[in-house]
């Protein structure tokens, strides 16, 4: 018998990857991933009048969305983002549904959760602002990380912002310091108690900015 071995077959690189997210709706998820996200539409398929399937791009990020299929509702994509920052301000004037905003983690990423109509979520990410603070990740189930009750998480935000005012804030300071207040009432999941409620209105009357008021939620 011989001895002599086969050569190895080449191994085939793999081109780019395409999530593909499970919609319901592909009419309503193409509108607001174009009106809101800054998506453009490369195809619909089978044709444009009943689609039930779609492919959409902004820049290098490609996404599949397909009706009914496919996946699970709740899918997860992470994207590079550029810059963070500039995207979440673009995204608040678009009417996007923003799930957790910017946010320093500790593995040199700033990055914020967006939602689509189905659940799915965006990780967008770009380069960690060394002069800010690490936050918390929150997670699918809307925990963030560490046990740390979000309302206390989210009074740390502001005291930074707070910490950071020098003499008269600048606009930017003061609707930094007023996204904190609007996200923690926007949202169902937190739960404010009411010492963290009376603090973060006594932080918002500091730098004299926003029209929200921070309520106690609690039932304790």
């Amino acid at each position: 018998m011989s001895n002599t071995s086969k050569p190895a077959l080449p191994r085939i690189a793999f081109g780019c990857v395409t999530p593909v997210l499970r919609v319901g709706d592909i009419s309503v998820s193409v509108e607001y991933y174009v009106r809101a996200l800054g998506f453009t539409v490369n195809f619909l398929y089978p044709d444009s009048q009943a689609p039930d399937f779609a492919s959409i791009s902004r820049g290098d990020c490609c996404l599949f969305l397909c009706a009914g299929d496919q996946g699970n509702p709740g899918s997860w994509v992470w994207i590079d983002g550029k810059d963070v920052e500039a995207l979440y301000a673009e995204y608040r004037a678009s009417g996007a549904k923003i799930r957790n905003p910017p946010t320093n983690y500790p593995w040199g990423s700033m990055e914020m959760q967006v939602e689509d109509p189905d659940g799915n979520v965006l990780r967008i990410g770009s380069d960690a602002k060394k002069d800010q603070p690490i936050g918390d990740w929150l997670d699918m189930h809307g925990h963030f990380g560490a046990g740390k009750r979000r309302s206390d998480r989210l009074f740390e935000a502001m005291c930074y912002f707070m910490g950071a005012l020098h003499g008269k804030p600048t606009r930017d300071e003061q609707v930094k310091v007023d996204d904190v207040a609007q996200h923690v009432m926007h949202s169902e999941r937190y739960e404010i108690t009411a010492e963290a409620a009376e603090k973060l209105n006594a932080a918002r009357s500091i730098v004299a900015v926003g029209t929200t008021t921070v309520r106690s939620t609690s039932r304790r």
